[in-house]
């Protein structure tokens, strides 16, 4: 009852300052977009009376970065296009968990029974390793993640800077992906101050230096813990090549993924030893 409660009071009192600040957002975009074409023409107008080469250089190197920016930008909407797409079935999810959870001892008997009978034991272990991995991991990461964002969002609050909700949100959401994360959360948040002021810059970066050094140093060990038990070059290596098989949704999808794909080599090995 609480449980619910607090997320349908969080929902009621959210939903409608989230559509607020999207509002917000979709008018300040204009503004932002004068004020980056400002900056840069400045950037222009200082570096007139450098050498042609260095001056050269200095252009490709913006040109590279806003087609950098963009080539993200889009990447990214095609990953938010994708999760609305199946918000439908991300909807019949709960129902679908609730009538699972309800009947659940029946269907443990069906699968049991159309299991092969040499195949049982070691189906047994194998899905309670595949639990243990990946249920501490998913429910520690998903409170990592709401104290992460609602963390952004009442420091970008407190120093007044736009859309906190937002930009807190998606530095909640992006904090699943391990060590890249962050990264991608802060830079909405790094243009959005850099368009205002200097000021903010430096406290959107110091929020999340901070936010990071809470995590890695109390929220990750106390809360993950070493459920995963992969090296960070893996994790790394899974994460590159999920972001480019799928982008966003690749990297977030990639950790979970290797820990069953771990689990079955491990249990693979232990079979043929057997």
């Amino acid at each position: 009852v609480l449980f619910f409660a607090g997320l349908g009071y969080a929902f009621y009192k959210g939903v409608p300052i989230l559509i607020k600040q999207l509002t917000e957002l979709s008018e300040g975009i204009p503004f932002l977009a004068a004020s980056y074409e400002s900056m840069l023409d400045q950037l222009h107008h200082h570096t007139d009376g450098w050498p042609d080469g260095m001056h050269d250089r200095i252009d490709r190197f913006v040109n590279q970065t806003e087609e950098f920016v963009a080539s993200w930008v889009e990447r990214t909407i095609r990953s938010i296009r994708f999760v609305f797409d199946y918000m439908l079935v991300a909807a019949i999810i709960p129902f679908l968990v609730f009538y699972m959870v309800k009947d659940i001892d029946t269907m443990k008997k069906a699968v049991w029974y159309l299991t092969p009978s040499s195949w049982r034991a070691r189906g047994s272990e194998f899905i309670r390793d595949v639990d243990d991995s990946l249920g501490d991991y998913i429910r520690g990461q998903l409170f990592v993640c709401l104290v992460i964002g609602l963390g952004a969002s009442l420091s970008f609050w407190f120093f007044d800077l736009p859309y906190p909700l937002i930009l807190g949100l998606v530095i909640g959401a992006t904090n699943v992906i391990p060590y890249f994360g962050p990264v991608i959360g802060a830079i909405p948040a790094v243009m959005v101050a850099a368009a205002l002021s200097t000021r903010l810059v430096f406290v959107v970066i110091i929020t999340i230096l901070v936010l990071q050094f809470i995590e890695g140093n109390i929220l990750g060990p106390l809360v993950v813990g070493k459920s995963l038990h992969m090296h960070p070059v893996v994790i790394m290596l899974g994460l590159l090549a999920g972001g480019e098989l799928a982008g966003i949704i690749g990297m977030i999808l990639a950790v979970p993924v290797m820990a069953v794909i771990k689990v079955m080599f491990v249990h693979f090995l232990a079979a043929r030893k057997a």
